[in-house]
């Protein structure tokens, strides 16, 4: 297997998108307003310098990066394969040497990476919840796993609705059944 053409072909596509690097910035924003609204109410025993405030904060954290993994990686996989279709340039990745494993892996991996790049872009933010005491490595350890997965389930949803689909809005609209059926199917 060999999708490092795919790779780089889709990472080069990526970066010339104007709001990929705001989308770090949009990342980390909801994290910032978290933290001054939990520094503010400091009168309901979560205050700074106690280590409720560290683990609260570091839980908030999580389930905020989780809902981004979810979210992100679902978009950012959504369209690739759809966009190849509409674009007619999928026949021509064919006539390459790469088989089908090697551009699905490809460009999942590709998505991934700028996911991965938005998630990192979040990580000093988190650290805040460290510095407040409170939360240990091994938390740290079981959510990055659990995001990680989150993340992984997400960009596979997207990216098997991006290749049933033809336009963006159908495979949007895929995406979201999707992730509705596999929430359904967990017992809400």
């Amino acid at each position: 297997m060999r999708p490092g053409p795919v790779i780089e072909a889709e990472l080069r596509q990526w970066s010339r998108r104007p709001w990929l690097s705001w989308s770090r910035v949009a990342a980390a924003g909801p994290l910032l307003v978290l933290l001054m609204g939990m520094g503010t109410a400091g009168g309901a025993g979560v205050g700074i310098g106690t280590g409720s405030f560290g683990t609260s904060y570091f839980n908030a954290c999580v389930v905020l990066a989780a809902l981004m993994a979810m979210v992100f990686g679902t978009l950012a996989t959504l369209d690739v394969v759809a966009r190849e279709r509409r674009e007619g340039t999928l026949d021509l990745l064919f006539l390459t040497p790469l088989g089908s494993p090697d551009i699905l892996l490809g460009k999942l991996l590709a998505s991934g990476a700028l996911v991965g790049q938005v998630l990192v872009a979040i990580l000093p933010v988190a650290a805040i919840g460290f510095l407040a005491g409170g939360p240990t490595w091994a938390d740290l350890a079981w959510a990055a796993a659990g995001i990680v997965n989150v993340l992984f389930v997400s960009m596979a949803m997207g990216l098997a609705a991006s290749a049933r689909a033809r336009h963006p809005m159908s495979a949007l609209a895929l995406g979201a059944a999707l992730g509705l059926a596999g929430r359904v199917g967990r017992g809400g």
